[in-house]
Parts: C-alpha cells; sequence; structure tokens
C-alpha cells in the first residue's frame, strides 16, 4: 500500500515525465495481449478442429472394427445355420476371429434354450469366461440381446453389463437360421469394453487424447487412461453406433510437450512483456524510493526551520569572512530588523550600539579567530528604535556533510532580564547579609560530619568575633553544649576569653536541600555574673537571717528563763525577809 501511495504522489508530481514510459508501456503488453489472445484463438481453433478430426477418426476406426467383426461373425452364423462348417471347422474360424481382433474375449454357440454349447475364450483368458459350457445365460442384458436377434433376425449388441472382475461387457449376438428359416440360436461375441479403446485406437490417439465411453445417463463404462484431467484442455464427444444402445464416446485432449514447445514463442512474448513491468515497476519502486527519501528530507528541512523558527534564542550564521549568511526570526525579533537589512552584510552591523562598536568589533575578531570563550561573551546590542539591551552569544564552528568548516553559528539570548533579577537578589542578598552581620548575636549555621564534629557552613560577623578563626573548620561541638534550658536552648561556656553563651539550635532546609542545624549564640556573660552575685547576696542574706533569727531565740529564751529566775529570786528574798 506504501508503494502505491508513493508511486501515486509521483505519478501527480511528474505526470508527464511518466506518463510517455507507461503509456508506451501500457500499448505494449496491450499489442502483446492482443497478438498472444489471437494466436490462443488461432491454435486452440486448430487444436479443436484436429480433435474433431481425430475423433471422427476414431470412431470411424472403431465402427470399421465392429462392422468387420459383425460381418465375420454373421457369416459364421449363417455357415453354422446352412451346416456349412462343423465342429472342427467352428473352432478353427473362432480362434482366427479371436487373433484377428483381439478386443474380443469370447465366442461361442447358444441354442435356442440359451444354453452354451460352445464357448472360446482368448487364450490365457479361461478363467474369466462369461459363459461356461451348457450354462444357460440368465443374465439380463444377455438375455435382451438374444431375444432381439432372435425376433429381428438381425445382428444386436446388448447394453454394457458387469462381467467377471467387475469389468464392462458388451456382446454382439448375430441369429441362427436354417436353411428352413427356423431359429436355432445364436452365435456370440463378447468384448470387454475398455479392449475397444485399448486394442483399436492408433497409439497416438491414446497419447494425445483420454478416451471414454459414457452410456445415456452420462456415466463413464470404459476408459483407455486413468490419466489425471488437470492437463486437460478441450473435449468432444460424438455418438457410437455401433454398437449404439446410447454410447458415446468423449474424447479429452491433454496438453503434451509438443503444445508446449509450440507455444514457445508465445512464453518468449510473455517472458519479454514481464521483464518490461518488472523493468518499469523497479524503475517506480526506485522513483518512488527517491521521492520518499526527498519527502523525508523536506519533512526534516521543515521540521528543523520550524524548530528554528520557534525556539527563542537568537540565531546567527558568520562565514569565513565575517558577513552574516542566517538569521533566524527570534533574532529578528530581538533586533527588530528585517532579514534584508542583515543576510549579506558586513560589520559594522545595524544592531551595534554606536558608542560600542570598537567593542564589537574586537568581539567579532575574536569570534573569527575561534578565540571565543565557551562560557559565551556578554555584548550590548541595540533594537531598531535604539533601545539597548544586554546580551550573551555562544559561538560554535559551523561544519557541512563534508566535514569542512564554512562558517561560525552563533546563538544570542537576551539576558537583560535575568541580570537584572540577578541584581537584584544580589542587593537583597546584600542587605540580608548585611542585616545577619549587624545583629547582636552569633549566628552559624553547620550540618554534621559525624566523630561529633559539625561543618561550618555560614557565621556571621560577631560570630566570627566571639569564637574566632579556630571555628571556621568546625561549629561549637555536642561535648560544648551543656545546661540545657528548654527544647532546643543550650548554655556553653568559652574559655577564651571566658565567656558564658545562650546557644539556641533549629534545624532548618540549606539552600542545596540538606538539613541542618542553625546556632544563635547571645552572650549571657554579664546575666550569667549577675546571677552569680544575686546567688552570693542572697547566701549572704540568708545567714544574716539566720543569726538574727538566732538572737532573737537567745533574747526569747532570756527572757522566758529571766521570769522563772525572776520569782524564784522574790520569794527567795521574800522567804529571807
Amino acid at each position: 500500500m506504501n508503494l502505491l501511495a508513493s508511486i501515486r504522489r509521483l505519478l501527480k508530481r511528474s505526470t508527464v515525465l511518466w506518463a510517455t514510459p507507461l503509456l508506451g508501456m501500457i500499448f505494449f503488453i496491450i499489442a502483446m495481449g492482443a497478438f498472444l489472445f489471437v494466436m490462443h484463438r488461432q491454435d486452440a481453433q486448430l487444436t479443436h478442429d484436429t480433435l474433431i478430426r481425430d475423433v471422427e477418426m476414431a470412431r470411424q476406426t472403431l465402427r470399421v472394427r465392429l462392422q468387420t467383426t459383425q460381418d465375420r461373425l454373421t457369416q459364421l452364423a449363417r455357415d453354422v445355420g446352412q451346416d456349412t462348417v462343423d465342429d472342427t471347422g467352428f473352432l478353427d474360424r473362432t480362434r482366427t476371429l479371436l487373433e484377428d481382433a483381439p478386443e474380443l474375449h469370447q465366442i461361442g454357440l447358444m441354442d435356442k434354450e440359451r444354453f452354451s454349447r460352445w464357448g472360446v475364450t482368448r487364450r490365457g483368458k479361461t478363467d474369466s469366461d462369461l459363459h461356461r459350457p451348457d450354462e444357460r445365460i440368465e443374465d439380463a442384458e444377455s438375455y435382451w440381446a438374444f431375444v432381439t436377434a432372435k425376433d429381428s433376425g438381425r445382428p444386436v449388441y446388448s447394453r454394457p453389463f458387469v462381467g467377471p472382475a467387475s469389468e464392462i461387457y458388451i456382446e454382439l449376438h448375430a441369429p441362427i437360421y436354417s436353411t428352413r428359416g427356423i431359429f436355432q440360436g445364436t452365435v456370440y461375441a463378447a468384448m470387454p469394453i475398455n479392449n475397444l479403446l485399448l486394442e483399436v485406437l492408433p497409439k497416438t490417439f491414446q497419447t494425445r487424447y483420454l478416451f471414454n465411453i459414457i452410456d445415456g445417463g452420462g456415466n463413464p463404462v470404459a476408459s483407455n487412461g486413468g490419466r489425471s484431467l488437470e492437463r486437460a484442455f478441450d473435449a468432444y464427444e460424438v455418438a457410437l453406433d455401433p454398437p449404439g444402445q446410447g454410447l458415446r464416446m468423449r474424447a479429452i485432449a491433454l496438453i503434451t510437450n509438443n503444445r508446449l514447445i509450440q507455444n514457445t514463442l508465445a512464453w518468449v512474448v510473455v517472458g519479454l512483456s514481464l521483464i518490461v513491468i518488472w523493468s518499469f515497476l523497479m524503475l517506480m519502486r526506485h522513483a518512488a524510493a527517491r521521492a520518499r527519501a526527498e519527502a523525508s528530507l523536506l519533512a526534516e528541512a521543515e521540521f528543523r526551520r520550524a524548530v528554528e523558527n520557534s525556539v527563542s534564542t537568537g540565531l546567527q550564521v558568520f562565514d569565513l569572512n565575517g558577513r552574516i549568511t542566517y538569521v533566524n526570526p527570534a533574532f529578528l525579533r530581538m533586533t527588530g530588523l528585517s532579514e534584508n537589512e542583515l543576510v549579506g552584510h558586513g560589520a559594522p552591523f545595524p544592531y551595534w550600539p554606536t558608542h560600542h562598536r570598537e567593542e564589537q568589533m574586537r568581539n567579532l575578531d575574536m569570534v573569527l579567530s575561534g578565540l571565543a570563550p565557551a562560557n559565551g561573551i556578554e555584548l550590548k546590542m541595540q533594537r531598531r528604535d535604539a533601545h539597548l539591551f544586554d546580551a550573551r552569544m555562544y559561538v560554535s564552528p559551523l561544519i557541512n556533510g563534508q566535514g569542512t568548516q564554512t562558517g561560525w553559528m552563533t546563538s544570542i539570548t537576551d539576558i537583560t532580564e535575568p541580570r537584572r533579577i540577578r541584581e537584584e537578589l544580589a542587593a537583597a542578598h546584600e542587605r540580608f547579609t548585611t542585616v545577619l552581620e549587624e545583629m547582636d548575636a552569633a549566628i552559624s549555621v553547620s550540618a554534621p560530619t559525624g566523630k561529633g564534629v559539625r561543618d561550618l557552613l555560614f557565621a556571621n560577623r560577631l560570630h566570627r568575633d566571639w569564637f574566632g578563626q579556630c571555628l571556621t573548620d568546625g561549629a561549637l561541638g555536642e561535648a560544648d553544649l551543656i545546661n540545657a534550658t528548654g527544647p532546643g536552648v543550650f548554655e556553653c561556656y568559652w574559655a577564651d576569653p571566658p565567656r558564658w553563651f545562650e546557644v539556641r539550635r533549629r534545624t532548618i532546609t540549606w539552600v542545596d536541600g540538606r538539613w541542618v542545624s542553625m546556632d544563635v549564640s547571645t552572650d549571657v556573660t554579664e546575666r550569667k555574673q549577675a546571677a552569680e552575685s544575686a546567688k552570693t547576696q542572697q547566701e549572704k542574706l540568708q545567714f544574716t537571717s539566720r543569726l538574727v533569727t538566732m538572737g532573737e531565740m537567745a533574747s526569747l529564751l532570756a527572757h522566758e528563763l529571766n521570769q522563772p529566775l525572776a520569782a524564784i529570786s522574790n520569794y527567795s528574798m521574800g522567804s529571807v525577809s
């Protein structure tokens, strides 16, 4: 289907080119076909005429043979009826007749009561006698022929019947009449129908034709061979009389080597026609393959052109002399210029800013000398409306299909917006860094590396001032974090100089996707000292309070003791008094 579609497309594209050979081939094939058809018709008619002539000749041969046998059998019956032949003479004449007519199987004498009195069978065939001596004939077809010959007084052929070994036979009965006209029986001759075809017909006919004898119902009863009908190409049928009884002879013509030899010219013509057709088809196939290749190349070129037209990167090609040979639509949109204003022109180019032409010329010399850096060249470009924009140009050599450099391919990208975004990000980063640097807390970001050491990823100015250069190789170790005061909050003592820090740690996602720890360290030395001083004063206060309490207890105890002692003293003095 693809080949036919390609051929149709090819014919549509080049109708005049292919019409002439195609019409010539068609006319040649038509002429050869007409020639072969005429030859075939003439040969078929000649063959059919030959078949008719040969069949008529075969029928005449059978008719002459059967008529000769019938005449001899009739003469024998007449001699028997007139008593001019004795038994020995009868046997001699029957044997002679069997030798002269190889198609006959048995000749015998049958009396008027249908008993077989004499019977001579072909030598070597005695085991297949149809009628044995002193045997009465009961077969229907033999009986019919016997009665018909008796009634008509002339020789009669029987209808075909099945004899020994399932072979089809016919019988010829010649009536015997005495000199006074009294019926005395018949002389009969039995013959297999196959023998009529095999023994009577010429061998040349049997080689060229398949002969069949068919009955009135169209059923074959005899044939001259069991050859296949695959090689049959014509047939002809005639009535077979004698023996009559509805029998017909059909001859089927078979293809022979002689016929193939006669048609050599036809085969040569057919071969030449096939060669012409095959050559034209091969040519069409080759042309269709070329058409498909051209269509494929065209589709690929259109695809590449579509890709070049749809990309947002400007493409520009210089030849080896620095002239522009190609620009894509993206470059034209980028500069606002037309293709005619660029292609074929050399430096200075219309998109070069006036104040940057020396720099642009240096860049062009760098490109043509092959010294352009791999990371591209940043340059200023100018649109038609004189608006300037920043661009980055990447350069690569342009190599053709033979491996020869024919120029330089440049791809130009407008980086004005990316540069603006990058500058804004840099400014934001600078502001953020300034804020972090000026904070009163030491901020660091670290990641665990194993063995209790953390890799320092970021540290602000205060962190560097407090912890020195030694901490740039690692942040505070896990062992340095003591006195946990809450979730993620730790206190750390730094010995040189002696300071206390409160560290607040939390887990964050770093810029590369890793989970890292951010530590915010605050100097709590004064707070720790104030806490220590407050603790000391509290302890002194508690000690003084205990002393006062003891004094109060002593005073109370003395008071409590003085009262009973004073009473005792008073009572004692009273008693003395």
